[in-house]
């Protein structure tokens, strides 16, 4: 691994308790690259974040979101569901799937909810003040969103049980997988929380 800017390092301690979290096994010749690799990552993310004109804000009065919660374990779903609301378009330009529920997976930008992408949080999770293209043009076709469905650790692992909010159960199988990396999708269809739901290859 060649890193050609190592001016954004990350303490080597922070960099052994992230890859720690993260269930990794990294050869401590290579600690050094790591840090500079995630400390570039972080620095491009803040300097991304700082062009706000890249940003755009979304029309809360059009598209409003309330309702939105944390469920416990009695109102999840048995794990499926991250984070619950209720969000649609006051004025929808079509109706091809007008009153449809619908769930984002939990690496999809709302505006005002966390985003987890299944992972520790550490400090605060990432709430984003964007929306992603594809949270609007469902409410613009009429959809209701009705939260995030929960995906596993970086959207990177095949099983249900790797999120950092909890196992996500099969629906039809109690003690076996719901698949992944989108798990909470799958789950909310086949049980009926949601009609459709978003689910997305971010690892390839």
């Amino acid at each position: 691994m060649t890193i050609a800017d190592s001016s954004a390092k990350l303490e080597l301690e922070t960099v052994k308790n992230l890859i720690s979290k993260a269930g990794l096994q990294v050869p401590l010749s290579e600690l050094d690259d790591w840090s500079v690799l995630l400390g570039s990552f972080e620095q491009s993310i803040q300097d991304i974040l700082q062009e706000e004109d890249d940003l755009p804000v979304p029309d809360l009065s059009k598209y409003p979101r309330t309702d939105i919660a944390i469920p416990d374990a009695t109102q999840s779903d048995k794990g499926a569901w991250a984070t619950t609301c209720i969000a649609k378009s006051t004025a929808p330009t079509s109706s091809l799937i007008a009153g449809k529920k619908i769930a984002l997976k939990d690496n999809i930008a709302f505006a005002g909810m966390r985003t987890l992408n299944g992972l520790d949080p550490l400090a605060r999770p990432w709430v984003p003040t964007y929306d992603a293209t594809v949270a609007t043009r469902i409410m613009d076709a009429g959809g209701i969103i009705v939260g995030k469905a929960t995906c596993e650790a970086a959207c990177m692992e095949p099983s249900s049980d790797t999120s950092w909010t909890g196992v996500v159960h099969n629906p039809y199988a109690d003690n076996y997988s719901c698949g992944g990396s989108s798990s909470g999708s799958g789950r909310v269809v086949a049980t009926g929380s949601a009609d459709m739901a978003l689910g997305c290859d971010q690892g390839g």
